[in-house]
């Protein structure tokens, strides 16, 4: 027998949309009660490792929300939805207020926020704690949480399959820690589960970031909107044989550092006037084409020439990463590579965050809003995330409540053999499939002989055992690769829109 549980609202996801979803909600109406799904361990997700900040115009001598629509307007390749970015754009004070409110402690000088420029931006807007802002939005919003008693959290549990009924989502599947079945009931629906960098070979995310909440969405007929656009973060640490490298955080740049090629040339001004400034998608395509010309798998960014004492003050996780792998900025050139990052597409979501079923909602990463175009702009992210978060809250907020339909019991097979071993060698093959897609995008020929390679790879699945976590995370993974094909050849006769 499958065990039962139900709430007013369940979220899967325990990143920043997903708190301040949970934020907004209980601060409104302090009765509902919420459970809150982790994947692994709370602080193990993309928000709290996210270095840069928030976007928002907050000195309105120097800034104007007409230039921040406009920087994110151009990053995306100018074909962003104009009347989104103009709505979260002109929502960001009030939004970081918020944040301010729930006791985030950004850094300020003299009383007023301590601004950082980076890649894209055509002005200081990033509102930041040191360069660990999503660790400091994280710890605030949940601690606030964690003093509710209506709020349950589940560490360590692996959504599995949403249960539609008609047009409402009537249940959610899950695996708990010990990898028993669990059903949740609830009257609401949050996906915030995140992007897909762990599917590439390298990526800046957490090993948790496989982007099972799109998987799900598409298993129920939802409609997964650009998932091939995913941003590489041009300066990632550059480490032999690891899947999660650090990421060097480009308001790093923003404070000065310098982009160089193994000849010691600093190469970015050759491929747009903003040199280390211009947007991600220029950069990594510009390092991948210096490494292409060197025949190198990497290049360099100079921190040598910067004032050390400021850097180490500004930047001192980074600064420690960098010493804890025996790089020393003051004489060390550090090697950098072009790595998974962003999710730019996901589940299609309207104005409020709300999915094509009624009583489903979706945020953050694993959402696509029409915000960030081809290629996100550095920290509008963070802001999306809050800014949609409290959308979708207020729309929950001011609605009937809906009754969602019955939940039935499932009878699931549990019998299958577990091969924990076979399902690490096929996630590895799926890794580095992935990652080829993503630098092989206008190759129709390929593309074709990966449609081939993907058939192979789910029949090696089939006898894999369905009451795994691994196993069924390789079932998202099979998925999501045939999702991305599918995009990446839909588009395959566009122009280049690849390294966003």
């Amino acid at each position: 027998m499958i065990m039962q549980k139900e709430y007013d609202i369940v979220i899967v996801g325990s990143g920043v949309a997903a708190l301040a979803f949970a934020n907004y909600i209980l601060e409104a109406k302090s009765s509902f009660r919420i459970a809150i799904l982790s994947k692994g361990e709370l602080p193990n997700c993309n928000t709290a490792i996210a270095q840069g900040g928030i976007a928002a115009v907050t000195n309105f001598e120097e800034d104007s929300f007409e230039e921040h629509i406009e920087d994110t307007f151009q990053a995306g390749g100018r074909v962003g939805k104009i009347d989104v970015i103009r709505r979260v754009v002109c929502d960001a004070p009030a939004r970081l207020n918020d944040l301010v409110r729930w006791g985030v402690p950004f850094n300020r000088q003299q009383g007023v926020f301590r601004l950082h420029r980076e890649g894209g931006h055509s002005k200081h807007r990033i509102v930041h704690y040191l360069d660990q802002s999503g660790k400091a939005i994280h710890e605030s919003l949940l601690n606030r949480l964690q003093q509710h008693n209506k709020i349950d959290f589940f560490e360590n549990h692996t959504a599995v399959d949403l249960i539609r009924s008609k047009n409402q989502c009537a249940g959610l599947l899950t695996l708990d820690e010990k990898e028993n079945w669990l059903q949740f009931k609830a009257n609401t629906f949050v996906l915030c589960g995140g992007g897909s960098g762990a599917l590439f070979e390298q990526t800046t995310n957490s090993a948790y970031s496989t982007a099972d909440c799109v998987a799900m969405a598409n298993r129920i007929g939802l409609n997964i909107r650009d998932f091939h656009k995913t941003q590489f973060h041009p300066t990632a640490l550059s480490l032999k044989n690891q899947n999660k490298l650090p990421l060097i955080s480009e308001a790093v740049r923003g404070f000065g550092a310098h982009l160089l090629n193994h000849k010691g040339e600093r190469f970015a001004f050759k491929y747009d006037s903003r040199g280390e400034l211009a947007a991600r998608d220029v950069l990594a395509a510009a390092i991948f084409q210096e490494m292409e010309s060197e025949n190198v798998d990497h290049q360099y960014l100079s921190l040598q020439h910067l004032d050390q004492e400021e850097l180490k003050t500004h930047f001192p996780f980074i600064h420690r990463t960098l010493l804890s792998n025996d790089f020393n900025p003051t004489r060390d050139l550090i090697p950098i590579v072009p790595v998974a990052h962003y999710q730019c597409g996901g589940i299609e979501v309207n104005a409020e965050g709300r999915t094509s079923i009624e009583n489903l909602f979706a945020l953050g990463e694993c959402a696509y809003t029409g915000m960030h175009g081809n290629n996100r702009l550095a920290s509008n992210s963070l802001l999306e995330a809050v800014a949609y978060a409290y959308y979708a809250a207020n729309t929950i907020l001011n609605s009937s409540i809906i009754n969602a339909a019955n939940l039935r019991e499932l009878k699931l097979e549990t019998t299958r053999y577990s091969d924990n071993g076979k399902a690490m060698v096929l996630m590895a093959s799926l890794q580095s499939l992935m990652t080829k897609m993503f630098h092989h995008k206008d190759d129709f020929g390929f593309l074709q002989t990966v449609s081939t390679e993907l058939l192979k790879l789910n029949s090696l699945y089939e006898d894999l055992n369905l009451q795994s976590k691994l196993a069924q995370e390789l079932r998202n993974r099979l998925e999501l690769a045939d999702i991305y094909l599918e995009s990446v050849m839909k588009e395959a006769s566009k122009d280049n829109l690849f390294y966003a």
